[in-house]
């Protein structure tokens, strides 16, 4: 927020004739300041410079998405530099044992519900209007971008980190340094940030009921996607959903990487910005992985 300005004359200075019944604080915008006002409307403030551009290309992509997807996605009513306001999509965050906890019918409803928004998601196509051509950050081949990950873990994390922790990271990377694990792919638009509290999740219904947050989304590998479901619900989850979902073990040595990559990258974030919440991104997530190279699918 802006020095010497409340929460609630910020979100009047954006809506003048707004009636503010009730205001909550968001608990888990890492580059935003969140607001829910009413239960109705979602206020995003950018911290940086840089979360706001974000915020800029979130509003285009998500015009381009939502009349693609079955499921809710975040519809912008007020759009600034420095702030965008949504209607807000109920629900609480799609965590894996309260999931595991209902009966196979249930659970693989829901996972049905997430495999089939990916699928529709990752048809988009990435050039449906010029908007999106500013829109990707990603290149069709990331392996540089990977081998340049690797070279600043070894000079800044690797010191920190147990001996037993640096080989895992090692041999994590040595089949992309030996060439035996490509980073290629196709395109695709991709939400590139699919964490259980992205997931809006309704109790009563047992539906997932929205998908919230596009602010990396854009033109990337699918896998990355996948990455993420991996690390937060669990190889064995992501495979309920090849019913939906076909090409996933295509995909999976690529998505196995990448969530294995995701807590290196958030600790180098944290000892970067000296921030003990990018420490903490990780935890309570799902730990179920097969390592690369690993029979396609269970059994």
């Amino acid at each position: 927020m802006p020095s010497g300005s409340s929460p609630l004359q910020r979100v009047l200075e954006l809506i003048p004739d707004l009636q503010v019944r009730s205001l909550r604080v968001g608990e888990d915008g890492l580059v935003n300041d969140v607001l829910i006002v009413n239960e109705e409307l979602v206020f995003r403030f950018a911290r940086t410079e840089a979360a706001q551009q974000a915020l800029e290309r979130e509003a285009q992509l998500l015009a381009l998405v939502r009349p693609r997807v079955s499921l809710a996605v975040p519809e912008v009513i007020q759009q600034q530099h420095d702030c965008m306001v949504c209607r807000f999509i109920p629900g609480v965050p799609l965590d894996r044992e309260p999931l595991l906890a209902k009966d196979a019918s249930s659970w693989q409803a829901i996972l049905e519900q997430l495999g089939g928004f990916l699928c529709e998601l990752h048809s988009v196509p990435v050039e449906v209007s010029g908007a999106t051509n500013h829109l990707s950050r990603r290149s069709p081949g990331m392996k540089e971008d990977y081998e340049e990950l690797y070279q600043t873990l070894e000079r800044e994390l690797f010191p920190a980190m147990m001996a037993w922790a640096r080989d895992w990271a090692r041999g994590l990377f040595r089949p992309l340094l030996e060439g035996k694990l490509g980073l290629s792919y196709a395109p695709a638009m991709i939400h590139g940030d699919l964490t259980p509290y992205h997931l809006c999740y309704d109790p009563v219904a047992q539906r997932l009921s929205g998908v919230i947050d596009f602010g990396n989304a854009g033109p990337g590998d699918p896998a990355l996607d996948l990455g993420s479901i991996i690390m937060g619900f669990g190889e064995t989850l992501l495979w309920q959903m090849q019913t939906v979902y076909e090409g996933i073990s295509e995909l999976l040595d690529r998505a196995r990487f990448y969530a294995a990559t995701l807590e290196l990258r958030w600790a180098l974030a944290a000892l970067r910005s000296r921030d003990p919440a990018w420490f903490l991104c990780h935890l309570g997530y799902a730990r179920d992985a097969w390592p690369l190279g690993w029979p396609r699918s269970p059994g």
